[in-house]
């Protein structure tokens, strides 16, 4: 949990801001339970929660099984200097 929140803090301030939604995969740290699938709800973890309501963002959990909802994650190769574009503007 303590690389995560780290890793999240340092990117924000390398980003200069927050942005009001993120994406995680089904990781423990943030999720504790995913019973969506058999119509039951998200169980997410409260030590997380309280971090995302400090700076002020609404974590979202993919879909399980369903890859579509991850988006493209990884670069092929090596990503050309000025190649990077961020792909929202919702920072704060």
């Amino acid at each position: 949990m303590r690389t995560l929140i780290e890793g999240l803090e340092d990117a924000f301030r390398d980003f200069g801001g927050v942005p009001q939604e993120l994406l995680f995969d089904q990781m423990n740290a943030v999720i504790t339970r995913d019973l969506r699938l058999q119509g039951g709800a998200l169980l997410r973890n409260l030590e997380f929660l309280r971090f995302a309501h400090h700076w002020s963002f609404t974590p979202r959990a993919c879909r399980p099984y369903r890859a579509q909802t991850k988006g493209q994650s990884r670069a092929s190769g090596p990503v050309p200097p000025g190649q990077f574009h961020l792909r929202t503007a919702v920072c704060q």
